[in-house]
């Protein structure tokens, strides 16, 4: 941080730019008096996603003295629409204030240079310094702190509350919140994560009425991290499920931990996973449940492992019979580089699948579909995919395929995938590597019918089963179903 008298004024908001969280467009000059955060960020980087939770509890310890407001610098061309940052928002539960920089002009204008970037402002509109990188409380609060009594000491600091409108105060409530993926164990069973509600859904699912009727409920009530039955138990942002046996395996995201159910009795508990989330590159400790993860965000079961997609540390870990925990393939680091699995590197899988001789990850910030051998020496190679610079929505052949920011991945001798960012379903056949689009305009919405003409919004979740490819459909808090033989798309009622 500069020194006082060093301080350069920090440079003011660019006029005619989408806020939210706010009723009105905000400028520096309105927030004289209070201590400002600035957070650079794109909310497709889980490392971004990491800093939520900080930022909500820096803006309610300080309160009266501090203003955090968001810059949203997205790199994919998704992310700079008004209309898919809205959505993200109450995605993830965000509501300060936010701007969308989708030309990148406050970030040009600061000279940020990675995402996530924090940047300090005090009261009388000076740049106090930056802060790149996940924010940590325990470092930053004693640093406001100091702050915050010295501008008190000069008389500088403006406790008038600052009043502004979230975006979720327009949002109705609704059966489904954000649901983000699934497993279907049955023609008459599936269970799907209900993100949003921070909850686990077993649903009763009658394909010939299009419907669905809920069944159980694991977890609910608020975000939280407690090992109980049913609806005591608490979970935080619940993704990936997998099934062995009577054992369903849940990434609980946000707790930053691999839990399992019970399916007879009902009861929750953790298997891996401290509730902390780890440094950069976690460190095995024995027993699984000693060991702090990163973000794991789906999970696989190919006997004995539980395989998890760690997308918070960039790699994909296993699970031994729930006694060892290892790294399996990926270095930590954030890139696209193919080869001897605990070399190679990954950005951000977010989702796996397996025909029992590979293990397949769908690797999200590289927008790229990635298999790793499991029949020897563990070998990663990239099937489409160029690497974080370069997505689009282009159907082809190996190097010629792009995607957007794709979430999903289920197999059934083809494999399937929520293509996100470009709101698609596509086919991947892993031995020719060709990718055709099967469903989805590329245009956000909610519509069914056929698959020309069916719309999706940021599906993350597939499963796939009898020729029926189940969808969590997340922005559009639906559960969508097509039949891969008619090729129709429709919304299961849930009742």
């Amino acid at each position: 941080m500069s020194a006082p008298d060093e301080l350069p004024h920090a440079p003011e908001f660019h006029a005619g730019l989408a806020w939210f969280n706010t009723g009105r467009p905000l400028a520096l000059a309105d927030l004289r008096g209070k201590l400002v955060l600035l957070e650079f960020w794109s909310y497709g980087r889980v490392d971004c996603q990491h800093d939520f939770a900080p930022l909500k509890e820096l803006a309610r310890r300080f309160h009266e003295e501090l203003v955090v407001v968001g810059v949203h610098a997205g790199r994919f061309d998704r992310e700079r629409e008004p209309a898919e940052l809205r959505a993200a928002l109450l995605r993830h539960g965000v509501e300060y204030p936010v701007v969308q920089d989708a030309d990148h002009a406050i970030w040009n204008a600061y000279g940020v240079r990675s995402r996530p970037t924090a940047v300090l402002i005090d009261p009388r509109g000076r740049t106090l310094g930056a802060l790149p990188g996940e924010i940590d409380v325990d470092e930053l609060a004693p640093m406001l702190e100091r702050r915050i009594h010295e501008h008190a000491r000069a008389k500088e600091l403006d406790y008038e509350p600052r009043a502004f409108t979230p975006e979720s105060a327009r949002e109705a409530d609704r059966v489904l919140d954000h649901p983000s993926k699934l497993f279907v164990a049955s023609e008459t069973t599936l269970f799907v994560s209900d993100t949003g509600h921070h909850r686990v859904l077993q649903l009763e699912y009658d394909h010939a009425h299009r419907r669905a009727r809920i069944a159980r409920v694991f977890g609910g009530g608020g975000s939280g991290w407690h090992d109980a039955s049913g609806e005591s138990a608490r979970f935080h942002a619940p993704r990936g499920l997998a099934r062995k046996g009577r054992t369903l395996y849940v990434a609980d995201t946000l707790n930053h931990a691999v839990r399992a159910i019970d399916l007879e009795l009902g009861d929750v508990r953790t298997v891996a996973g401290t509730g902390v989330k780890a440094d950069h590159r976690p460190r095995v400790a024995r027993p699984p449940g000693e060991t702090a993860l990163r973000s794991p965000w789906a999970v696989w079961v190919e006997r004995p492992n539980v395989y998890i997609a760690m997308a918070g540390s960039h790699q994909v870990w296993a699970l031994e019979d729930e006694r060892a925990l290892h790294p399996l393939a990926g270095n930590g680091h954030e890139a696209l580089v193919d080869g001897f699995a605990p070399q190679a590197s990954f950005n951000q899988p977010s989702d796996l699948a397996s025909d029992g001789r590979r293990l397949f990850v769908v690797d999200a910030e590289a927008s790229a579909v990635r298999a790793v051998d499991l029949t020897g020496k563990p070998v990663v190679r990239t099937l489409v995919g160029r690497g974080p610079s370069e997505w689009g929505d282009q159907d082809g052949v190996g190097d010629a395929v792009r995607l957007q920011h794709p979430m999903g991945l289920a197999f059934d001798g083809l494999l399937h995938i929520a293509d996100s960012y470009n709101h698609k379903l596509k086919r991947l056949d892993p031995s020719t590597r060709e990718v055709r689009t099967l469903a989805g305009t590329g245009e956000r919405g909610h519509e069914d019918g056929s698959v020309g003409v069916a719309r999706f919004a940021n599906p993350e979740g597939v499963a796939v089963r009898n020729n029926l490819l189940f969808v969590a459909d997340t922005d559009n808090h639906a559960l969508r179903v097509v039949d891969l033989g008619r090729l129709t798309v429709h919304t299961i009622a849930i009742v």
